[in-house]
């Protein structure tokens, strides 16, 4: 890359308040302490926008309250793994800190990252836009985009993604009926959490095309909600049973293989089932909107 040839990205955070530039000099600083060899830390998303939200609301007499993510991008060098204990733990001292903005992390090398700028990857090209540098070595420069993508190989590319991962998703929730009927808890509860993993990565891939590299439901429901607010309802999280249910669904993915303490309900299934219902009637609708606006 010729030595002009970069990205640079803004380093102020002054449009926010003092407490969130505090907190994320906090979070830029555990970071650096846990993973090593980083290059690069990167705020983007509604708080590098200034958009973020912090809401308030009561609720038949209980207080609900609704605060955007940080969402980061961690940019390491090549060949720099990440035990999976020392991301938990780090993962673990953020969530520990005293404030309650919830933190997203996502980790990807410099290299991968330019691929992905010089493809014109529009989750990627987003963040670049918008992010915000926190830390920077000095060693590795973000690549330039080349010019936009035609629309017409962007739709393309949409199409592919909705039919391959809602087409996997409707496979996996087609596994979860047989295996309830079963009476095997544990593989319609692994095969449930996949169903709802292929409807949120399809809604990732058409509107952003990107796949975060997580099976948590947690972070893909709120990258959904990123997306479109509607999907903040579709599991609710306003009651402890809610809470615990979702818990179920999310741990289901690795517990319902290989803990054998793991147990769910059928009446607990079927109402995960009926929220991986809804979760799909609506990715489909907005997907298919998507596509359509596309075309145009």
């Amino acid at each position: 890359m010729m030595k002009d040839e970069k990205t640079v990205l803004k380093t102020s955070l002054d449009h926010l308040p003092p407490r969130f530039q505090y907190d994320l000099q906090e979070i830029k600083q555990l970071i650096l302490e846990y993973i090593p060899k980083t290059e690069m830390i990167i705020l983007f998303g509604s708080f590098a926008r200034g958009n973020y939200v912090e809401d308030t609301q009561a609720i038949d007499g209980t207080i609900y309250e609704y605060t955007s993510d940080y969402d980061i991008l961690v940019v390491k060098q090549r060949n720099v793994n990440l035990l999976g204990l020392t991301w938990r733990t780090l993962k673990a001292k953020i969530q520990a800190r005293p404030t309650p903005i919830p933190t997203s992390l996502i980790t990807h090398n410099i290299h991968f990252l330019n691929h992905k700028i010089k493809h014109r990857h529009y989750f990627f090209l987003d963040i670049i836009s918008e992010g915000i540098m926190l830390y920077d070595s000095g060693k590795y420069e973000l690549a330039v985009p080349p010019e936009k993508l035609t629309s017409d190989k962007r739709l393309k590319k949409a199409q592919k993604y909705r039919e391959h991962y809602m087409e996997d998703g409707d496979g996996f929730f087609r596994g979860c009926r047989f295996f309830l009927s079963e009476k095997d808890y544990r593989k319609a509860a692994f095969l449930l959490h996949q169903a709802a993993e292929g409807y949120y990565t399809a809604l990732s891939l058409v509107f952003t095309d990107y796949k975060p590299k997580t099976h948590d439901l947690e972070e893909l429901r709120q990258r959904g909600i990123m997306i479109n607010e509607a999907l903040r309802d579709v599991f609710p999280l306003q009651t402890q049973e809610q809470e615990d249910c979702f818990t179920l669904l999310r741990r289901a993915y690795t517990d319902a293989r290989y803990d054998l303490t793991y147990t769910i309900t059928p009446e607990e299934l079927q109402y995960l089932m009926e929220r991986a219902v809804v979760l799909r009637e609506l990715v489909d609708t907005f997907t298919d909107e998507e596509v359509t606006r596309l075309q145009v």
